[in-house]
């Protein structure tokens, strides 16, 4: 968690939780399943801001925080790196709700992924 302070216009009690974890497959696997909102837990109420084929999904949710989501292959082992950043987080509690999240998304993704 991070609480950036170098943008002077931005809110210095406003938090960043970063997360991330790799996965046995190739980036257009796990980009087909995060790049289609369908296919997203209803939780949060998500909602697309942004999609770059294979590298990057933002995403915005209903307690108006946001969450960027980058891939990138690895180069040991080849299989890819998903990134989370999520940002506009008010306080701990939700900080905790959303790490919470992303530990039970990314295991239902790695069920999904690595059959």
């Amino acid at each position: 968690m991070t609480n950036p302070d170098t943008n002077p216009g931005r809110n210095p009690r406003i938090m960043v939780f970063e997360t991330s974890q790799s996965f046995d497959c190739d980036p257009a696997r796990l980009f087909n399943i995060l790049g289609d909102i369908q296919q997203w837990p209803s939780e949060g109420e998500p909602r697309m801001l942004k999609r770059r084929e294979v590298e990057l999904v933002q995403l915005a949710f209903a307690d108006a925080t946001r969450a960027k989501l980058t891939l990138q292959r690895l180069e040991s082992g080849g299989g890819t790196l998903v990134a989370v950043e999520h940002d506009l987080c008010v306080d701990l509690a939700q900080v905790n709700h959303w790490r919470e999240y992303w530990k039970e998304l990314f295991e239902a993704l790695r069920l999904r992924v690595e059959i």
